[in-house]
């Protein structure tokens, strides 16, 4: 969602607009806003659950998953730095693309979702081989 001057104004007309339709509708019927500035804006509030959800749940469970895996707990200072160091490197970048051109509002949701996955995997699989070769000797 394009966070230029023109959207922001255009995102609080819609806020606006649908702030008052609740304040002035009849009981039992549901008013909202329509169109692509209303439908950006709900993308725009969902995809900051989807972020919170991601962090509250996925993170934890699968740094629980990779404990368990790797039974190394000290290990998992690694994968937390990757993660933490792929995620602010990947929103710098797109926060610098966002000013040369419209991002649509499912990307930081996507984008995240994958660079934990991929770092995820990334850290499992480096963690797990150093365990085998300090096992090895």
């Amino acid at each position: 969602y394009d966070a230029s001057r023109g959207q922001a104004a255009t995102s609080k007309f819609v806020a606006y607009v649908e702030d008052k339709a609740q304040s002035l509708k009849p009981h039992h019927y549901k008013v909202g806003a329509t169109g692509f500035d209303a439908f950006a804006r709900a993308s725009v509030e969902g995809e900051r659950k989807d972020l919170s959800a991601v962090d509250e749940v996925s993170v934890p469970l699968a740094l629980l998953v990779m404990a368990l895996t790797l039974a190394c707990v000290p290990l998992l200072v690694l994968p937390v730095v990757n993660m933490l160091t792929a995620t602010i490197i990947e929103f710098v970048v797109v926060r610098l693309l966002a000013k040369s051109m419209t991002i649509a509002p499912f990307v930081p949701s996507i984008m995240l979702t994958v660079t934990l996955a991929i770092s995820f995997d990334y850290s499992l699989f480096v963690c797990s081989r150093y365990l085998e070769a300090r096992r090895a000797g």
